[in-house]
């Protein structure tokens, strides 16, 4: 069962760390600015990321309507 909350929204909120630890690295190491290609590669990783959860969290959800209706014929 896939919880809100749960593995899903921690696999997320990895992807989030991710992205902050590199605008920060950018920023500690004074190494310059990112190029629109660095931030789009950024946003894509992030964007699959939630995308990914949101489809596993909808895919829990269906998975236990069906077992309750299973349950509830039985």
């Amino acid at each position: 069962m896939v919880e809100r909350g749960g593995y899903m929204g921690h696999n997320f909120s990895n992807s989030l760390k991710s992205l902050f630890q590199s605008i920060l690295a950018v920023y500690i190491f004074e190494s310059g600015e990112f190029n629109v290609g660095q931030v789009l590669g950024l946003l894509g990783c992030l964007g699959g990321s939630l995308t990914y959860t949101a489809v596993k969290i909808e895919e829990g959800r269906r998975r236990e309507e069906r077992e309750k209706m299973n349950d509830n014929i039985v």
